[in-house]
């Protein structure tokens, strides 16, 4: 099992606190992805973060290591992007 939790900034359709409670929550060892995307809608949302889903698909459903580049490290590709903020990762190997 492997998580990507993402949400949108303008509407609020999920609170920061919540998508942090359900990300602290997550079994241990699960690989985990949070973060909210800026100036998105909540319809707006799968649209406009298909990169991120799609590069999270590949990583850990066919172990493609550059796709998971995104995700991992000390300072990973999501962390940076001026589009994404309150990010986490987390369990990525």
């Amino acid at each position: 099992m492997s998580v990507f939790s993402n949400c949108t900034f303008i509407d609020n359709s999920t609170p920061l606190a919540s998508l942090q409670q359900n990300y602290n929550q997550l079994s241990a060892g699960v690989p985990a992805v949070m973060g909210r995307k800026k100036n998105t809608s909540h319809g707006d949302i799968v649209i406009n973060s298909q990169g991120y889903l799609i590069a999270w698909f590949l990583y850990t459903l066919k172990g493609d290591t550059a796709a998971g580049a995104a995700f991992k490290g000390t300072n990973p590709e999501i962390s940076t992007n001026s589009r994404w903020q309150d990010v986490a990762t987390k369990n990525i190997l």
